[in-house]
């Protein structure tokens, strides 16, 4: 597990990033908080990266999902896939 806090002069942020799972099938996570007091605003983020191979393909994927202050909640979604040395999609 890693730790990463950080402030400045108008903002404060603290990360956590563990791996879930090892082996073929890789899952890091992420969650991420930051809040900037002057401005009275505040993000919270977790964050999923996906590894896995099937032969020689290599697939890759990164879930986010984002909550804030204002009561937005965000998703997004990035896939690609490594098919060998000189594809990847």
């Amino acid at each position: 597990m890693k730790w990463d806090i950080t402030a400045a002069n108008d903002k404060w942020s603290a990360q956590i990033r563990k791996p879930l799972t090892t082996g073929s099938f890789k899952v890091d996570g992420a969650f991420l908080y930051e809040q900037k007091p002057a401005a009275r605003e505040w993000k919270a983020e977790a964050n999923f990266f996906t590894e896995f191979a099937i032969n020689t393909a290599k697939f890759f994927t990164n879930e986010t999902i984002e909550f804030n202050n204002k009561r937005d909640v965000k998703f997004t979604e990035h896939a690609n896939a490594k098919l060998d040395d000189r594809h990847t999609l």
